[in-house]
């Protein structure tokens, strides 16, 4: 699927009204239900804009002053560098269930397109480092609602979300990532193969200013776009506290369908999850549960003779993949195991990733995709 840009006429406005101090995502939105569009917006007077709740002297001081016209120009610059298009509030390329939220982005940037089917999207998120169970209740439930024909959406994380990425791929399904970061900053850095290949089956989002680099404090910001964007919430492995967790609070406030997958009594990583379920989280251990729950028949889109085959490897290749497991490896083991050296397999094991037949754990740690 080809990457074609579709940047509004009036993408300065909306960007000229973002950058004005203050003035959030909530914030925007009013303005824009109040005035119809950001340039009207700007040019009201301040009478008109104290009329609406919450806007004090400090607000309207900020409108008086206008937008950062440097900031707008750099922006603009980048997104039309970048091939990416921008998606705003009420335009045809906005997803009809993230405008449905009320703190919905006013709007934001994208790579890839979006489709009909992009309306029976459903989240899977958790932990990032997961135990093999959760890799593997990632990997099943993504794998069963792509083949039913649900769009995959998650945060492009390590662990649960990049597994729920590349099972929907590897099905032949579709997948949305949404980024914390801005759209021009692949994080982590290994995902940057994933990224591309999520871009020609599907959409990478981000509400962020390019350039934005990643922080603690955009992830949960985030996680309100990743479940907007979705029918419901799959949570798999959970701390007691967890930005997965916040994806399911986002959830519940916009009235989508809460999903956990029971874990291990013990487990640090199932106190998130086992908790939701104690509270009324639907508990899920196949794609059906998800399905029953949203009234949706499983009726197959992708016939499993379909899903994507396995790339075309080297002999060295095919060796390597064929020792990889679903737990992950230290590389200083498989190197043991393979009679390779480190140097020769981290070559071999960076090309693996990149045709998207194995991921890579923290600690230099490598495992089987598919």
């Amino acid at each position: 699927m080809s990457d074609i840009p579709n940047i509004p006429e009036d993408a300065a406005d909306w960007l000229a009204l973002t950058s004005i101090k203050g003035v959030g995502a909530a914030r925007c939105g009013q303005l824009i239900a109040a005035f119809g569009t950001p340039r009207a917006a700007l040019a009201a007077a301040a009478a008109d804009w104290q009329q609406l709740p919450g806007i004090g002297m400090g607000t309207t001081d900020a409108l008086k002053s206008g937008p950062d016209h440097k900031l707008v120009a750099e922006q603009l610059r980048l997104l039309e560098r970048s091939g990416a298009s921008m998606a705003v509030l009420g335009g045809d390329d906005y997803p009809r269930m993230l405008s449905a939220i009320p703190d919905c982005p006013p709007f934001f940037f994208y790579r890839g397109q979006f489709t009909p089917a992009d309306e029976n999207a459903v989240a899977i998120v958790g932990a990032r480092t997961p135990t093999p169970y959760g890799r593997k209740m990632a990997t099943k439930l993504a794998d069963g609602l792509a083949h039913a024909g649900l769009t995959i959406t998650s945060g492009l994380a390590e662990g649960v979300d990049g597994l729920a990425h590349r099972a929907a791929l590897a099905a032949g399904g579709r997948t949305i990532a949404v980024f914390g970061c801005g759209l021009d900053i692949v994080y982590p850095r290994e995902h940057r193969a994933l990224a591309e290949q999520i871009v020609e089956a599907g959409v990478l989002i981000s509400e962020f200013p390019f350039g934005t680099a990643p922080s603690r404090t955009n992830f949960p910001k985030r996680n309100r776009i990743i479940s907007g964007l979705s029918r419901g919430v799959v949570i798999i492995e959970a701390r007691g506290r967890s930005g997965a967790l916040l994806t399911a609070d986002h959830a519940l406030d916009q009235n989508r369908d809460v999903f956990a997958v029971p874990g291990a009594v013990g487990s640090e990583l199932s106190v998130g999850t086992n908790n939701l379920i104690k509270a009324g989280a639907q508990l899920v251990t196949d794609a059906n549960d998800v399905l029953k729950e949203l009234d949706m028949q499983y009726t197959s889109t992708i016939p499993r003779e379909n899903a994507a085959p396995l790339p075309v490897m080297t002999p060295i290749q095919e060796k390597v993949y064929s020792v990889l497991g679903e737990s992950p490896c230290h590389i200083d083991q498989l190197s043991i195991n393979l009679a390779v050296s480190v140097g020769e397999l981290s070559s071999i094991l960076l090309d693996l990733e990149l045709i998207g037949v194995a991921g890579q754990a923290a600690g230099k740690k490598f495992y089987k995709l598919r």
